[in-house]
């Protein structure tokens, strides 16, 4: 595709080619339309990085929509959100690591990353189950938005696993119905995960039964004996059934509509 030829850019007089034929278009469109030479439909859409207009074929239209839904991840994850900076040292640290992601610091935002999992957060209050897995849930999620928009959708899966699962132990109130405490975003950049790291519903389940070994068992009764420590006669979080919540999550994100 030769942006110099269809894009608008910032040309006086810009020109366009049908992206079929590649004859030129008497004018610059501003919508869809056929044309006038191999009458094929063509569309008018804004590209994610230039901010040009660019004339596109169907195909290139799903390709637009696509590197925009990557650019929302690349904005988010270099996104410095000041209100966070008011909270307390682990949002600092986020904001901290947002930028080093945004100046091309990859590496030095993940060292910041996982270096405030481990940093106790003293505006928690008392270390309550549910004041760790909050504090867990904080910086995970924009890890996960990092991995997405580096393009790692297998380790972004992985994160996104231990996120529900902290989502679940928190907001699952239902034992039979774990899933219904996931938040709606949790499950959208999940679906986006499996769809364009093109991962199977095997591969995701073995990811979560080796999550599960490892890692969700471990939070869960970490966060069970931070209350009992803290003698709570009921716990903060829940005691969760993570076959069932597996199943619910494999059905939700590989469910044809």
């Amino acid at each position: 595709m030769n942006q110099d030829l269809i894009s608008e850019g910032q040309q006086d007089n810009p020109v366009a080619q049908c992206p079929y034929c590649n004859k030129q278009l008497p004018k610059f469109p501003s919508r869809k339309a056929a044309c006038p030479f191999c009458k094929k439909i063509y569309y008018v859409r804004t590209d994610p990085l230039s901010g040009d207009k660019v004339v596109l074929t169907e195909l290139q239209v799903d390709e637009n929509k696509l590197a925009w839904a990557k650019k929302g991840y690349v904005d988010e994850a270099g996104d410095e959100d000041l209100k966070l900076i008011e909270y307390g040292p682990i949002d600092k640290m986020i904001v901290k690591a947002k930028r080093a992601f945004r100046d091309g610091q990859k590496d030095v935002a993940w060292g910041i990353y996982n270096k405030a999992l481990i940093t106790p957060d003293p505006t928690a209050g008392m270390l309550t189950g549910s004041n760790f897995l909050s504090s867990q849930w904080r910086i995970l999620r924009p890890m996960v938005i990092q991995l997405m928009a580096e393009d790692k959708y297998s380790n972004a899966l992985s994160n996104l696993i231990r996120l529900m699962g902290i989502e679940a132990l928190e907001f699952g109130y239902n034992p039979k119905n774990p899933i219904q405490g996931i938040a709606p975003g949790t499950l959208e950049i999940a679906r986006d995960a499996v769809g364009w790291g093109n991962i199977t519903r095997d591969k995701c389940e073995q990811i979560f039964d080796d999550l599960k070994q490892t890692v969700l068992d471990n939070t869960e009764k970490m966060a069970l004996n931070l209350d009992k420590q803290n003698g709570f006669g009921i716990a903060s979080v829940q005691s969760i059934d993570w076959n069932i919540l597996k199943q619910q999550w494999l059905s939700v994100l590989y469910t044809i509509n």
